[in-house]
């Protein structure tokens, strides 16, 4: 199989609110040579405001934003599910992409009427490089040279990491060139370390880590959090019954035989006391599980000894009832999320149906003035809404007056939020304006000067538009 390296640089941080810029991708074969590379720009989507760091690291410019040779987010993300379609089915692999570039490309093909899940399915899967730079460095020490911020404290940031192991980096930060610097670095752990390069390409498939998270009685479960690792030796339960692609799993460090006689009310509590009694080992991101024989000098539970953690172990695989009553106190002591009333955050709300899937195809097939009827068609009222912000932004002339007057107050109320909100205000654009001020070089202040005139020309259209 094929495997797709990809990178993003975006308006910002927010995998919700903000967008994709840049895309760029190489296909490689299984060796990992090159066959094929795609890149992709695009303009800021009308409702979108940039964050004023994202500009200074990436170095897109005001002028880029709106230019008007550039294709629009919509045309970009429909160029990039057609290149990707076409590499499909493949590894797709990025850095931190399981955390980050992964959300926006999705959000991207969510908020253009496509596929969301191009990426693992239909045969394909995902790797995170980052995490195997991670899992590398724990299990492989001394592979990869991590270097060190000022302060002493190791990183392993693309920009700092490639370099330090041999890969000139001088356009960090350009897709591209971050693209590369990824190859660079599976190449290297590939070659290196490759049983830890199986292992993570294997996890990268969900029934496979279903398969390996019930496979035996003990499973090293190891997360990497702030770029330090946590290890727990767990057993695992069962699925989760409201999401079968994660299983609920007991940390060993507990004796399930302390629990046989606990009533409901304490059980509940007990799965809420900290840290986590019950982890939740997610099948589709890729968990790093591994015998008990790599827990040694990792997991504090080793002290206890192998003899007592098979013994917890066997306890609770032969304990039906235990298991069923932790299930069930999982899933009652559960926090329950508010459906979240603003559409960016809806993406995860249900598949299309049928029918919608066929609208959304004809959709892109169709001219804006059919696109505007199409839209009315959709049953999902998600899809309903993103089909008339799409022709909005591209021919807001074919809406009515009131249409679009009521689409631009809503990017002004948007923008000109007094209560707390996950996006980007203006308010907090100018805000961050006058931190990164401080300490900044002359050619950072000169763009932070335009950026301050830029989103002080926004917030005065957007009181226009909310005045009339």
């Amino acid at each position: 199989m094929s495997f797709v390296f990809y990178d993003t640089e975006t308006t910002g941080s927010n995998t919700f609110y903000d967008q994709i810029l840049q895309f760029a991708a190489i296909r490689t074969d299984d060796a990992l040579k090159e066959i094929d590379r795609f890149e992709i720009r695009c303009r800021i989507q009308p409702h979108v405001l940039p964050a004023p760091g994202a500009l200074l690291v990436t170095g897109v410019t005001l002028c880029q934003l709106s230019d008007p040779g550039l294709p629009s987010h919509f045309e970009m993300a429909a160029a990039i599910h057609a290149k990707l379609t076409e590499w499909s089915p493949a590894v797709f692999a990025g850095y931190n992409s399981l955390e980050f570039d992964e959300g926006l490309l999705r959000q991207a093909f969510y908020q253009s009427l496509l596929p969301v899940y191009l990426t693992n399915t239909g045969g394909s899967s995902r790797l995170d490089i980052l995490q195997l730079a991670l899992a590398t460095n724990e299990f492989a020490p001394g592979l990869l040279k991590i270097p060190e911020r000022d302060d002493g404290v190791p990183t392993f940031r693309l920009d700092r990491l490639a370099p330090a192991n041999g890969f000139l980096h001088p356009n960090a930060h350009d897709a591209m060139a971050d693209v590369e610097a990824t190859v660079f670095l599976a190449k290297t752990v590939k070659e290196g370390a490759p049983w830890i390069w199986d292992h993570l390409l294997r996890m990268g498939q969900k029934a496979e880590a279903l398969r390996e998270a019930k496979a035996s009685s003990v499973r090293l479960y190891t997360e990497f959090r702030f770029n330090k690792p946590n290890h727990w030796l767990v057993s695992a339960i069962d699925a989760d019954p409201s999401n079968k692609g994660n299983v609920i799993a007991f940390n060993l460090a507990h004796d399930p035989a302390e629990l046989l006689s606990v009533g409901d009310d304490s059980l509940r509590k007990w799965v809420l006391s900290k840290p986590k009694p019950l982890r939740t080992i997610k099948a589709n991101s890729s968990p790093i599980l591994l015998n008990i024989d790599m827990a040694q000098g990792r997991a504090d539970i080793m002290k206890i000894g192998e003899g007592e953690i098979m013994r917890r172990a066997k306890a609770l695989q032969e304990s039906y009832e235990l298991r069923h009553r932790l299930l069930k106190a999982y899933v009652e002591t559960r926090e329950v999320y508010e459906d979240s009333p603003h559409i960016e955050e809806q993406i995860y709300g249900g598949f299309p149906g049928s029918g919608d899937t066929a609208l959304m195809r004809e959709f892109h097939r169709s001219s804006w003035p059919a696109r505007i009827e199409i839209a009315s068609r959709f049953e999902d009222d998600r899809l309903r809404r993103i089909a008339r912000r799409i022709v909005f932004n591209h021919r807001p002339d074919l809406f009515s007056e009131d249409m679009r007057q009521a689409f631009s107050k809503a990017i002004a109320q948007r923008w000109l939020a007094k209560e707390k909100v996950k996006w980007l205000t203006i308010e907090g654009a100018l805000g961050e304006i006058e931190e990164r001020r401080e300490g900044c070089s002359y050619e950072q202040a000169l763009s932070l000067e335009a950026m301050e005139a830029y989103f002080v020309d926004k917030r005065a259209w957007a009181e226009g538009q909310l005045a009339g």
